[in-house]
């Protein structure tokens, strides 16, 4: 397999985080073994003796319910073809690149929704009539043996509920988000202020993993600090603070102590 590519913000990210050391190497284990498209046989077996050739006490079991933990939080994804168990990365394209042309590996299937829709574009593009801007279309019904009208939506409005659909998955994610930052800023003041501005800012996974390396680095010196000489968490992010590149060029003052040298040559009274 060739070389795969982390990124220097996946030691902030969220879902690493919620891995046991196990499981994260697992993860990173499993990079190296997908093929160019993200996918890798699924079998834990399997998986157990090429990830692990060298580590006798990892078992089968360990295997299977660290691919599970992985499933949950959204690392990767188990599908099957026939009887056979498969994995792949839900977000490979996005972080490695595509060279071969030929897959190692089967496709998952594609959802049950989009089979739907592919039929009925499939009978569209053969029997169609146009009626009040929508389309109708005939076909058999496999358990009657009269013909059933299908009624489908124009294709604007399918498009426009695909476009809500994703919105409101990006605004879920980004609540989580904004839940993990509040979490690590030091100074907790107008959280529902902080909340609406942090939405407007983080529309992506980028951005927020972005932010959250900003304020691991900026923690170093907000630790040295009095609570009164941190910014205010809005304040932090109208200003796009996680631009700052802070020093530590504050201290706790430290406890005054009397210099007892200035009498050592005092004449005795």
């Amino acid at each position: 397999m060739p070389n795969r590519l982390l990124k220097e913000t996946i030691k902030t990210s969220p879902q690493i985080d919620q891995l046991t050391w196990f499981e994260e190497a697992l993860f990173y284990r499993l990079l190296v073994n997908f093929d160019d498209y993200g996918c890798c046989d699924g079998r834990p077996v399997v998986l157990k003796s090429e990830l692990f050739p060298t580590k006798e006490n990892v078992t089968k079991t360990a295997v299977e319910k660290a691919l599970k933990h992985l499933e949950d939080v959204g690392l990767i994804t188990q599908y099957s073809v026939g009887d056979r168990p498969y994995i792949m990365s839900p977000t490979w394209e996005k972080h490695q690149r595509i060279r071969n042309k030929n897959r190692k590996f089967p496709a998952p299937p594609k959802p049950e929704k989009a089979q739907n829709q592919a039929l009925v574009s499939s009978l569209l593009s053969n029997d169609s009539q146009m009626s009040d801007g929508c389309q109708q279309v005939v076909c058999t019904n496999p358990i009657q043996s009269n013909p059933t009208r299908i009624q489908v939506e124009s294709e604007s409005e399918s498009e426009s509920n695909q476009n809500c659909s994703t919105a409101d998955e990006v605004k879920n994610e980004a609540m989580k988000w904004f839940e993990v930052w509040w979490k690590e800023y030091p100074r907790k003041i107008g959280k529902r202020k902080c909340r609406e501005r942090f939405l407007k800012i983080v529309t992506s996974e980028e951005k927020f993993e972005q932010l959250m390396a900003a304020l691991y680095e900026q923690n170093k010196v907000f630790c040295l600090r009095e609570i009164k000489y941190i910014p205010l968490p809005e304040t932090w992010l109208n200003q796009e603070r996680w631009e700052d590149e802070l020093q530590p060029d504050y201290e706790k003052p430290k406890s005054k102590e009397t210099d007892w040298s200035v009498f050592e040559n005092w004449p005795a009274q």
